[in-house]
């Protein structure tokens, strides 16, 4: 009896799924690396090598980073703006290197590989207007408690130069926090994303998907180590501390 029931199960569970109910996801590239979206390119990190594609996954340029003397790139924070920087030409990018705990530099740095600025002890950037003028903030981790400073840019960032464009990320709650955490986080209707989490290495360690069906998530860190540890989605960036 146990058989014909089994049996009939799995017969009623294929006619109900399989009429008309095939999923609409085609593979199209594969990159050997994690990588960045923002507007009109993906990007990400090979053997301290920029790897920037156009959105049909063809080349668009790969950018040496010779910037050993301030660790090792841990992250692309912003890709594929002009004018934000300076008033040239050129696509603009945003690396965040680490060379040990809480020791972070942010350099800037055109498509040719020229380095615009850097800034050292300095990591985790978030962009943004204010009044049509584009600002940058860059925090301080090797300070307690972590010291923000505000940066005012010489262009505006525009909707391209964010991952998706109409985002926006709160402050967590509690922090610090030994159980679970909320992250508030605000995306336009249809838009999805990805929240990534950081430690105080530089490494990440936990990557999540996210929708604007919630205005929040819900992240249990009782089996996280005490520190500091940072939160992305897209160009913005914010921290929170386990206990």
């Amino acid at each position: 009896m146990k058989k014909l029931i089994v049996l009939f199960s799995f017969s009623f569970m294929v006619f109900v799924l399989s009429p008309g109910l095939k999923a609409q996801v085609e593979l199209e590239n594969t990159y050997v690396g994690d990588i960045a979206y923002f507007g009109d390119f993906y990007a990400y990190i090979n053997d301290n090598t920029l790897k920037v594609y156009n959105t049909d996954h063809s080349l668009f340029k790969s950018i040496p980073i010779n910037l050993s003397e301030y660790g090792s790139i841990i992250m692309i924070s912003h890709t594929g703006s002009k004018h934000l920087f300076n008033a040239d030409d050129k696509y603009e990018f945003v690396v965040t290197l680490h060379s040990g705990v809480n020791v972070y530099t942010v350099a800037v740095i055109n498509e040719d590989g020229t380095v615009l600025q850097i800034f050292d002890s300095l990591g985790f950037p978030s962009f943004f207007n204010v009044n049509g003028s584009g600002k940058m903030i860059l925090r301080d981790h090797t300070t307690t408690p972590i010291v923000a400073r505000v940066y005012s840019l010489g262009g505006v960032v525009g909707v391209k130069d964010y991952q998706s464009g109409g985002e926006s990320l709160g402050s967590s709650y509690p922090n610090p926090a030994s159980e679970v955490i909320t992250i508030p986080y605000k995306l336009e209707q249809g838009q999805s994303s990805v929240m990534q989490i950081y430690n105080s290495n530089g490494q990440l360690i936990r990557t999540m998907d996210i929708d604007a069906t919630f205005n929040n998530i819900q992240l249990n860190v009782s089996g996280y180590r005490s520190g500091v540890y940072y939160y992305k989605v897209g160009d913005l960036a914010k921290s929170f501390v386990v206990y």
